[in-house]
């Protein structure tokens, strides 16, 4: 018993508890990387794809629905102009704390998020109640000085 409280002791101590794969909070690009997601969540309550566009790469990659695909800026904006055209949200907001993750060398960072949504959308001209909560992976690239953007990983919960 006293191995097995051991090994759950060492393995607590040996967690980090950091949110950065290194001490460069200092930078800002912890902040920086939670300001862009808080940016995905507005476009979405704005219904605004600009908004939603601003910091998305033009090689981006996008895993859902047990696929990989590679639309381009053109498609992601049409598909999400679709999508807020016939949807308005109540809330679209994290029902978790992000989990944020800084590369050593400051050129990589993900996100983690869970969201709760709900939403009325017209479809057919009579509306229909949406909620759903989604859980995804933000990936970005710092390019130029400038976090973009480059991938998104997401599931929607049944």
């Amino acid at each position: 018993m006293h191995r097995i409280l051991l090994v759950i002791v060492g393995v607590a101590v040996l967690v980090p508890t950091h949110t950065c794969w290194s001490a460069d909070i200092e930078s800002g690009d912890l902040s920086q990387i939670l300001a862009l997601h808080e940016k995905v969540l507005q476009a979405h309550r704005a219904n605004d794809v600009n908004m939603l566009m601003e910091d998305a790469s033009d090689d981006y990659v996008l895993v859902t629905s047990g696929e990989v695909i590679y639309p381009t800026a053109d498609e992601r904006a049409l598909r999400f102009g679709e999508y807020f055209a016939i949807t308005t949200f109540d809330k679209y907001e994290d029902s978790i704390a992000p989990v944020v993750r800084v590369s050593d060398d400051g050129s990589l960072a993900w996100l983690i998020a869970r969201v709760s949504v709900s939403a009325v959308q017209e479809v057919s001209g009579q509306e229909q109640a949406l909620e759903f909560i989604s859980a995804w992976i933000e990936l970005y690239e710092k390019r130029d000085g400038r976090w973009t953007q480059t991938g998104n990983v997401s599931n929607f919960k049944p």
